[in-house]
């Protein structure tokens, strides 16, 4: 994705991939690091698809998935505001 940073919300999340809405302009396989601005946390993935529902990422990694899927479950207690940014 370059240098182009865009303001999402995690809308499903599971330990290979995550759901980023609103959509944004990407191709299928185009490399993107989701990242949380507030934590640092910042994951690699892959666009594996994106319609008006938002951007499908596959995790390069799934037990970086597995972890992830742990982090917003005790964030989004602690912290209602789920904002991501992709990049």
């Amino acid at each position: 994705m370059g240098d182009a940073v865009y303001s999402c919300r995690v809308e499903n999340v599971s330990a290979g991939g995550v759901r980023l809405s609103p959509t944004f302009t990407v191709a299928k396989d185009d490399e993107i690091t989701v990242a949380d601005p507030g934590s640092g946390l910042a994951l690699d993935g892959r666009v594996v698809g994106s319609d008006p529902s938002g951007v499908r990422v596959r995790f390069e990694s799934e037990d970086a998935g597995i972890i992830v899927s742990a982090w917003l479950r005790i964030s989004n207690e602690s912290n209602p505001s789920d904002e991501k940014a992709a990049r």
